[in-house]
């Protein structure tokens, strides 16, 4: 991807600069790229003090660079030239908050808002206006219930941007009132279709118009669907990102589309889609096969119980070597305490199978050699580790086939068959 910069239009320099922060979060320029990019642009605006979106361009490039208080300052020059300039108020509101003025963050928002309107900008600039007066009356506690109100009034001028259907799901999700954040986000995505990367000019009759800038708002949306079982909304949304993620990527060894296809294989898991999931198994396995897959392992399912969240892996390769997994379930963000005694929970269940253990095996006569030998362990906090199960077979055992036996073992319902202490390196 390239961006012009040849143009004195300090305007169309603030736009380049858009595209190439945004090509560099897309990671469709090399860092270098974007740099060099950003000098050049440094070194059209750097003295500029009579155009305000020369100063405007100005002041983005020194708050990228770490000059919050300087970038405030030049922003504010350029406002002092033009008081409908309000991009540079919706930044200056950001610093402002940043710096914990809050209202005066406020009132730049709002004079933002204003700017807006008065310049006779389309729907979908005001309706980002006023999401970001939402922004920092969500910071104020005593205007918490306005925020609501301004964030539904900028949905109902313009119910195709996404992003204020996101910013009041989350505002009702932080009130536990998780019933209307499920309602507020199936309706964001009843209707949703992806647009072709970079062109932000779609509409739909009846939805909303997802860019490809949009992908991993919509995985963490499907995320949270998920952790509230709605998996057919998950579905939806999960589905969505990985369109939206692949029409934005412009470079294939940028591409994360085998992170999008687990998170859908989780969906299709809790669904019991086994017909789906495995379709999507098989375009994961062969991404891995392709070298399009830079991680040994992917997240099959999010177990949720009364002690927390499990989550299981599944491992792409059967190494055979000690240490190395085929399948391992662990608790979200570590292992839990509250609730039960910590010799009840384990740190993790784990299925294995070693060369070693199946070449004893087999020479005692005990294994075909076509067969390996499979185990079941857990893994305690405290240092300890038992085996749960012992198994030969033909082929590799699915999630669905040990996962009762793996999820009893993470909670302690299944006895061991042997324990002794293991070496701390194998919990990662």
């Amino acid at each position: 991807m390239s961006v012009s910069l040849s143009t004195n239009n300090y305007k169309n320099l603030n736009d380049a600069l858009d595209c190439l922060l945004e090509a560099g979060e897309k990671r469709q320029m090399q860092p270098d790229d974007v740099q060099r990019g950003i000098l050049l642009l440094w070194t059209k605006v750097q003295s500029e003090a009579r155009n305000p979106y020369g100063l405007l361009v100005n002041g983005r490039l020194e708050m990228y660079q770490g000059g919050l208080e300087e970038a405030l300052v030049t922003l504010c020059q350029a406002i002092a030239i033009d008081a409908n300039l309000h991009p540079a108020m919706t930044i200056a509101g950001l610093l402002l908050m940043k710096a914990g003025k809050k209202e005066k963050a406020l009132a730049m928002m709002k004079q933002a808002e204003q700017a807006a309107v008065e310049q006779g900008a389309n729907e979908e600039t005001l309706t980002k206006c006023l999401l970001d007066v939402a922004l920092v009356q969500q910071h104020i506690p005593a205007l918490r219930e306005a925020a609501e109100a301004t964030i539904c009034s900028a949905v109902a001028i313009h119910p195709s941007v996404l992003e204020g259907h996101m910013r009041l799901a989350g505002l009702l999700s932080d009130q536990g009132r998780n019933e209307e954040e499920i309602e507020c986000l199936s309706l964001a995505l009843a209707g949703a279709t992806v647009q072709v990367a970079n062109d932000d000019e779609g509409t739909t009759m009846n939805g909303v118009v997802v860019s490809s800038k949009h992908d991993n708002i919509l995985l963490g949306v499907g995320v949270q669907l998920g952790k509230q079982q709605k998996w057919d909304v998950a579905l939806k949304a999960c589905t969505l990102a990985n369109e939206a993620h692949v029409a934005g990527v412009q470079d294939e060894k940028e591409s994360m589309e085998w992170f999008f296809i687990a998170k859908i294989v989780q969906c299709h898991q809790a669904l019991g889609n086994i017909e789906h999931r495995n379709a999507k198994l098989d375009e994961l396995y062969c991404l891995h096969q392709e070298d399009k897959v830079p991680s040994d392992r992917f997240c099959c399912k999010q177990i949720q119980t009364q002690h927390g969240n499990i989550m299981a892996f599944e491992f792409f390769r059967q190494s055979g070597k000690f240490g190395e997994f085929l399948i391992k379930m662990k608790w979200e963000g570590g292992p839990p305490v509250a609730g039960a005694k910590e010799l009840e929970l384990n740190h993790i269940v784990t299925l294995g199978s070693y060369d070693q253990t199946t070449n004893i095996s087999r020479e005692l006569s005990k294994t075909l050699s076509t067969h390996h030998i499979y185990h079941i362990d857990t893994y305690h906090a405290n240092g300890e580790h038992k085996t749960l199960k012992m198994f030969d077979s033909d082929k590799r055992p699915s999630y669905n086939q040990v996962r009762n036996i793996m999820l009893g073992g993470m909670v302690g319902q299944v006895k061991g068959l042997s324990s002794c202490a293991h070496p701390r390196a194998l919990l990662y």
